[in-house]
């Protein structure tokens, strides 16, 4: 039974390697089916930016799935798509340290969360460009983008953002050497209480208290947050995050003086970064190797090597913070080598980084490091001079491990000029220092300073006790090759020892198995039938775990197009009780107790457009999805702009604009006659609306070669301005006008005409300039490609009517001004409440009235809120 319980445990335990080792390619495959099935656009594009992701590594495939959902996305209209996408491109270039490309796709992210109100998504941007600042050492800016997530998030109690912008603060705090103000804001980060909370968020968080806790020399907790963070990192293969925790996790085992676990750890390190292609995190691991091959193993050639690489890496990236790091280490190294010059050459070079990028610690280290130049060369009072100023910044930021170093330079600059007892006092507070903090390097140099100071004073047993500590910290650091050689002794004789002992237990074995042969044969019985239970159970285990990740997707999936299907629901109710509601109110104010045939024609051309709107509404639908079938016949192009241009007639009559048509004779076209006749009846209303009265409407068609028909609509309107032109074909699109008789509507009527040139495999456009007007062009396959064309045929189509002036005596005005005061309160949809206020006008006798009544009546079915506006004044002015 034993063995029985060890092969099922290999078996699950096979299983679960397998599962990690095709977890990646099963993702692949279950987005690629779940491509292929009957899904929403909404979600397809969705599906795209999820397969970007998985290979974000391969920029090939990466940019064709995101331009897939882009393009998709944009041709549904689908903006949290489009916003997707540009947070996930600002993502792959940041990665690859093109922070000005990032910075423009963040950007446009939130533009668009701004204008559809996704308030979740602005405070993402926000943060998203916070971080691509702060990798642009920009702080100041950065901070400001993280102020503006964390308090749009505490608005909205979006939890996720408010942990974000807490841990993005805590980042820069960190970086600018502010490490008590930055654990504030890790531990605000660590507090907020979010029940649904992803255990990988975490993650950065315990990472960077670990950092914190580094810093001020706190090495128990700070070991203890980064083995918490690196736990999460693994189980999530986070292996980007995973590089570098380990990283910093091998520069704690360096100060502790464990150099061999410290140089495991960064090769660890190196391998992740080269795995994800992390140019920044490699840079770092190449210079903390190269700090242990200078300081540890006083190999200074190999030491060069790791930090030249370390900085042709960050000038490739342009970071400026990793460049200074390795100009200090460079300089540490040429100042090894008594190089003095080059030294403070490559120094100064740091110092002025650091100071560029405001980095407090970094200009710390860069003074204490001159100081030690100086006094090398002997010039004692400049050494003092930087020593003292590196001391204040370091106190500043509290970083004890730092400070240590600084007091004992101190001392030793005093010692150097033979002031012992001054020297004492640096001496020990660099002693208690990297006494408390564990770092074994710093206390090995305070005991050999004690040591020569206390013996200059005569203090010959403290002397004694300090070079006797100094040599028993010397050989514990220096001693940790041999460890490493009698560790792998050890083991290799354990090995040796457990395969003497397999021997002896094997030939025992043999000798039981001749003499228990029957017990054997019934145990292995048993133990394949237990395996195959085992197994089955084992695969149907798995087969239900795969099966409900794959239902809670598809549920997750569901769940958001649903939410994208009641906000489309919402938006389209808006719109069409809006639209649907001037022409009934025109229908039901102009149909009430009315007995004169005058209203029945303006009643069928209301209830007409009517018809025209909820037919846009539903054909849009079914355009999209390519279910609405296409009833062509071959037609007269003439025929089917005359019947568009006699149904607009409604509606350009009342302004008296013209329409000129230049069109050749004979075009013939094979179309669905009804939705072009919708196609040409929705563009003249749109140039209507929006070319003032008494100008012309102008229709143009060529023949494009000799194939195509290319018909151009042009008002003489306000035109479109550059930054609408791109999305005025999208569903819902509207341009805000102010109030010039122009009438709002659903956004659907471009969109359907769009649609349907499309689906005569055509296409739609629009030329613009403010102020000249718009031109709206379609093209239309010509039925007969060989047919001669004809010269155009110049049509002009107008209301003869010239508009009478009207002029009131004193006793009309008298009678009129009481109605134009009830009329002026309402607005020109409210039909019925105007009709009824225009009731008590007594007409007869008076030919003025009865034809500004008229004229009032005429404005109501036409919609015309300019000329209605200019009647009433007429009569209030």
């Amino acid at each position: 039974m034993p063995q029985f319980k060890t092969l099922s445990l290999t078996l699950l335990w096979a299983l679960v390697i397998s599962q990690f080792a095709y977890g990646q390619q099963q993702k692949v495959d279950s987005l690629n089916k779940l491509l292929q099935s009957d899904i929403a656009d909404t979600v397809k594009a969705k599906v795209y930016l999820d397969l970007g992701d998985v290979h974000r590594n391969d920029s090939v495939k990466f940019n064709t799935y995101l331009n897939k959902a882009l393009k998709l996305s944009q041709r549904i209209g689908y903006q949290r798509g489009i916003i997707d996408f540009h947070n996930d491109q600002g993502l792959y270039f940041r990665r690859r340290d093109n922070y000005k490309k990032a910075i423009e796709n963040y950007k446009k992210a939130l533009t668009l969360s701004q204008k559809i109100k996704d308030y979740k998504r602005v405070a993402n941007a926000y943060n998203n460009l916070g971080v691509a600042y702060d990798y642009s050492n920009n702080f100041p800016t950065a901070l400001d983008y993280y102020q503006k997530s964390l308090k749009l998030s505490q608005k909205i109690d979006f939890k996720d953002g408010i942990i974000r912008a807490y841990d993005n603060q805590g980042i820069v705090y960190e970086i600018m050497g502010e490490t008590k103000k930055a654990l504030e804001y890790y531990k605000k980060s660590l507090n907020v209480k979010h029940p649904n909370r992803k255990e990988i968020s975490l993650a950065p968080t315990y990472h960077n208290i670990g950092n914190v806790y580094d810093i001020l020399g706190d090495y128990p907790k700070a070991i203890d947050y980064y083995q918490k963070a690196i736990k999460i990192e693994k189980k999530h293969k986070a292996w980007s995050m995973l590089a570098s925790t380990t990283s910093n996790l091998g520069g704690i085992y360096r100060t502790l003086g464990n150099y061999v676990k410290a140089l495991e750890s960064y090769q660890q390190a190196i391998k992740l970064s080269q795995k994800v292609k992390n140019k920044r995190g490699l840079a770092q691991d190449y210079d903390k190797t190269g700090v242990i091959y200078e300081h540890d193993l006083k190999d200074y050639t190999k030491a060069l090597e790791y930090y030249k690489k370390a900085l042709d890496l960050q000038k490739s990236i342009d970071n400026q913070r990793g460049m200074a790091y390795a100009l200090v280490n460079i300089g540490n190294v040429q100042h090894t080598l008594k190089n003095y010059e080059q030294a403070l050459t490559y120094h100064e070079q740091a110092l002025e980084l650091y100071t560029k990028t405001k980095e407090k610690g970094g200009v710390a280290n860069v003074l204490n490091n001159i100081g030690k130049i100086y006094q090398s060369q002997k010039e004692y009072k400049k050494a003092l001079d930087y020593l003292y100023k590196s001391l204040t910044l370091k106190k500043e930021i509290d970083d004890k491990l730092q400070l240590a170093n600084t007091y004992n330079n101190l001392g030793h600059t005093y010692i150097l000029l033979k002031q012992y007892s001054k020297s004492l006092e640096f001496l020990n507070t660099g002693k208690s220092l990297a006494q408390k903090a564990g770092y074994k390097q710093g206390l090995k140099f305070a005991a050999r300073l004690l040591a020569e100071a206390h013996a200059a004073l005569g203090n010959y047993k403290v002397a004694y006790e300090n070079q006797f500590r100094f040599t028993q910290l010397s050989d514990s650091l220096l001693n940790a090759e041999n460890i490493k050689k009698v560790a792998r002794l050890e083991t290799s004789y354990t090995y040796e020892k457990k395969q003497d002992s397999l021997q002896l237990v094997q030939n025992k074995e043999k000798a039981v198995l001749a003499a228990n042969i029957r017990q054997q044969k019934t145990a292995q019985r048993a133990l394949g039938l237990g395996l195959g239970l085992s197994a089955l159970l084992i695969i149907t285990l798995a087969l239900f775990y795969f099966s409900k990740r794959r239902s809670n997707r598809l549920l997750t999936l569901t769940n958001d197009q649903l939410l994208s299907l009641d906000n489309f629901k919402q938006q389209m109710m808006g719109m069409i009780v809006h639209d649907l509601k001037n022409p009934l109110n025109s229908i039901i104010g102009l149909s009430e107790k009315q007995n004169n045939p005058q209203f029945f024609n303006a009643i069928n051309h209301s209830g007409k457009r009517m018809q025209t709107l909820i037919m846009n509404i539903l054909d849009v639908q079914k355009l999209e999805e390519s279910t609405l079938p296409l009833r062509k016949n071959q037609t007269s192009l003439n025929e089917l702009l005359l019947d568009a241009v006699q149904q607009a007639q409604f509606i350009t009559q009342e302004k008296k604009q013209t329409i000129t048509t230049q069109i050749p004779g004979n075009l013939q076209v094979k179309v669905d006659h009804e939705l072009v006749n919708r196609v040409f009846i929705n563009l003249l209303t749109n140039a209507s609306k929006f070319t003032p009265q008494n100008n012309p409407i102008h229709i143009q068609c060529e023949v494009v070669n000799n194939s195509f028909c290319k018909i151009m609509v042009k008002d003489t309107g306000v035109g479109i301005a550059a930054e609408h032109i791109e999305g005025i074909f999208d569903k819902f699109y509207q341009v805000n006008q102010k109030k010039t008789g122009v009438l709002r509507s659903t956004g659907l009527g471009l969109t359907f005409c769009k649609l349907a040139v499309e689906a005569h495999h055509g296409q739609i456009g629009v030329q613009s300039t403010p102020g000249q007007g718009s031109t709206f062009w379609f093209t239309l396959p010509l039925s007969k490609q060989d047919q001669v064309v004809s010269e155009p045929t110049i049509a002009t189509i107008q209301d003869n009517t010239t508009p009478e002036v009207l002029s009131f005596t004193p006793k009309e005005l008298g009678t009129l001004q009481p109605i134009a005061q009830q009329i002026v309160e309402f607005d020109i949809f409210e039909t019925s409440n105007i009709v009824n206020a225009l009731k008590p006008l007594n007409t007869e006798g008076s030919q003025n009235l009865q034809l500004w009544k008229k004229e009032i009546e005429d404005t109501l079915y036409t919609y015309n809120e300019v000329r209605f506006g200019e009647l009433v004044n007429l009569v209030l002015d």
